[in-house]
């Protein structure tokens, strides 16, 4: 593709708050048309889903981090495809996906 565009804009509660380790974002990705690998003639029409996240950080009294996430992708199921070699394969993207995470940071 000609153009590729990634934006996320994410949110952290303030600290000494009700709301503090709690964090939020959204964000969008876009692709433009592109041709497939060897079938020029092929043209992928271009995309943009929408994807989004909440979190949660939690110090640990050994210095290091706990955080819990669930994060959703393509939030409006968009059908497209990300890549295609000619006409007969063409791989589609992922639809909608809903992905939990733990994990310790330090």
């Amino acid at each position: 593709p000609l153009h590729t565009t990634r934006i996320w804009l994410a949110y952290n509660f303030a600290q000494n708050t009700a709301m503090e380790g709690l964090g939020f974002g959204g964000g969008l990705r876009y692709v433009s048309e592109f041709n497939a690998t060897f079938d020029q003639t092929l043209v992928l029409d271009d995309y943009i889903t929408f994807d989004a996240g909440v979190w949660y950080r939690k110090p640990l009294r050994t210095g290091q981090v706990l955080k819990l996430q669930l994060n959703v992708e393509n939030i409006f199921n968009e059908d497209y495809f990300v890549r295609a070699s000619d006409r007969g394969i063409v791989h589609p993207g992922e639809p909608l996906l809903v992905v939990g995470s733990i994990g310790v940071e330090f």
